[in-house]
């Protein structure tokens, strides 16, 4: 390299660590009890059930990155990161003879990897006038790899509802399940949605327009995760003046709303 003088700095990162998450609610590994009254009668009763070998969550992460500058003008940073949490710490659903609904405990694998790329270039380098411009774009992706097989509804093939998501093993966490909007009626005004037309063995056979949104169907969407987020910037200063710096503009791309 002692010959390559258009190189003014090569530099390779290598990062690997495990770090813990701790749940923020308070007592998860004990049993919980409240003071109620029942017909003018004082009692308690179970309000959560403990879990004494509930343990933090254990993120194992990469990190690979360069940083570069060339010909003294051309100037840039890649990282790259691959995320794996194991032992999410979940919601299990619990036989109904508790009397309770769930308990706290490891059982979920969650992975995240994505890049980050930042480039530059100085356009004009002088004492008195100075010209740059840079963009900076970053893409992300999460797979839920495990979790409660409890949670799993057949009719989904094991994947299970959580608000307007739709989560399953490989799925993102953040799958949309969404009802489509069919546009407004011309004659009511009112909003009309999709719903599946299905024949007597279940077989969706076509989709017709209803006003009862309770009767809509949802539909799997997509990532609510953008593709990637490109964001540029142009720097300018000339004379002794402030910087007139242009405001960064940014985007989303890829992600359904």
């Amino acid at each position: 390299m002692d010959n390559a003088t258009w190189v003014d700095e090569l530099k390779l990162r290598v990062n690997y660590g495990v770090a813990g998450n701790q749940l923020s609610a308070s007592y998860p590994y004990t049993n919980l009890w409240t003071i109620g009254e029942t017909n003018g009668q004082i009692g308690i009763t179970q309000a959560s059930t403990g879990n004494r070998n509930l343990s933090w969550e254990r993120n194992y992460q990469i990190d690979l990155g360069i940083d570069f500058r060339l010909w003294n003008r051309f100037y840039g940073t890649v990282d790259y990161y691959n995320r794996r949490t194991h032992d999410l710490i979940w919601n299990r659903p619990t036989p109904s003879s508790t009397g309770l609904a769930s308990r706290l405990e490891n059982v979920g694998i969650l992975a995240n990897r994505g890049f980050e790329i930042d480039l530059g270039v100085d356009i004009l380098k002088h004492k008195d006038l100075y010209w740059n411009f840079a963009v900076n774009a970053s893409f992300a992706r999460n797979r839920l790899i495990d979790y409660p097989s409890e949670l799993g509804n057949p009719a989904l093939g094991g994947d299970y509802i959580s608000g307007n998501f739709l989560r399953g093993k490989g799925k993102s966490y953040y799958n949309l399940y969404l009802f489509k909007f069919a546009g407004v009626d011309p004659e009511t005004g009112q909003e009309t949605f999709w719903k599946d037309v299905v024949d007597g063995e279940g077989k969706v056979t076509g989709r017709e327009k209803t006003f009862n949104i309770n009767e809509a169907t949802q539909y799997e969407i997509g990532d609510a995760l953008p593709d990637l987020v490109p964001l540029e910037e142009l720097r300018f200063h000339a004379g002794c003046g402030l910087p007139d710096r242009r405001p960064p503009v940014g985007r989303q791309l890829g992600q359904r709303i």
